[in-house]
């Protein structure tokens, strides 16, 4: 039998810690969880900039385009988004932990034809320590 090491109820991260005082820690978690490149600025810029500011701005650039960032909206952009949006969409539902319908939610996505949605939701199934995390491997 396997040990799991992480849950959805321990921190992941040291950027958690700098963004869950401003933010619920699976909208936290959601953004840290999902890589934004900056492929308009240079690499001087981007390294000049904490990597907290690009995250931060990815939150409120999110909240913007979809007015919020409630459980509505992340239902919502997991039906309607493409994209990083999508897969905040499935991190912050996975991260979810009052939400009771989550791993029904994105079960659908672990047979998901895209890689990067497949993996997001094995992830989330993993920490919430559901077998099916395997199966999709």
């Amino acid at each position: 039998m396997s040990r799991w090491e992480y849950s959805i109820e321990k921190p992941m991260s040291h950027d958690e810690y700098y963004f869950v005082p401003r933010y619920p820690r699976h909208v936290a978690c959601a953004f840290i969880a999902v890589d934004y490149d900056h492929r308009d600025v240079s690499p001087e810029e981007e390294l000049s900039i904490p990597y907290q500011k690009w995250i931060e701005e990815a939150i409120q650039s999110f909240a913007k385009r979809w007015g919020g960032l409630d459980d509505a909206v992340f239902l919502r952009a997991l039906q309607e988004a493409k994209g990083r949006d999508h897969l905040v969409a499935i991190f912050a539902i996975g991260h979810h932990s009052g939400l009771a319908q989550a791993t029904d939610l994105l079960a659908p996505f672990l047979a998901s034809a895209d890689q990067l949605e497949r993996c997001a939701a094995a992830c989330m199934f993993a920490l919430r320590r559901d077998e099916r995390a395997r199966s999709s491997a």
